[in-house]
């Protein structure tokens, strides 16, 4: 009893949740060999502590750039429709390639939300 209660308030108030900067992406991608359709989403990108959260805002265009860059890469070789769990991989990707870069080793989550494509 008691120590679902505990556990209960820990996931009501995750930590440093407020440590996460948003960006809007909106890119063309190949649906299939004969469309071309625009992916939008929001990409969350969360930080260890919010002061690694103060320095990538004054980096924005550099977050913005290297999402970008990794989704047109995540597409460079293959369709939208034949690719399945694209959000999944598309989180797997960005999440992966960003620990592996000495300037973004402060992020600790990647999370991305309305994902559509038109």
């Amino acid at each position: 009893g008691e120590a679902m209660e505990q556990g209960k308030e820990k996931a009501a108030a995750p930590e440093n949740a407020d440590a996460e900067l948003k960006l809007g992406i909106m890119l063309p991608v190949d649906f299939n060999a004969e469309a071309v359709k625009v992916l939008s989403a929001e990409v969350f990108i969360r930080f260890k502590d919010a002061k690694d959260l103060v320095t990538a805002r004054s980096k924005r265009f550099f977050y913005e750039l290297a999402v970008e860059n990794e989704i047109e890469t995540f597409f460079s070789n293959r369709f939208y429709e034949d690719t399945h769990y694209v959000q999944d991989k598309l989180v797997w990707q960005l999440y992966t390639k960003f620990k592996k870069r000495k300037d973004m080793e402060a992020i600790k989550d990647i999370a991305i939300e309305n994902f559509k494509l038109q």
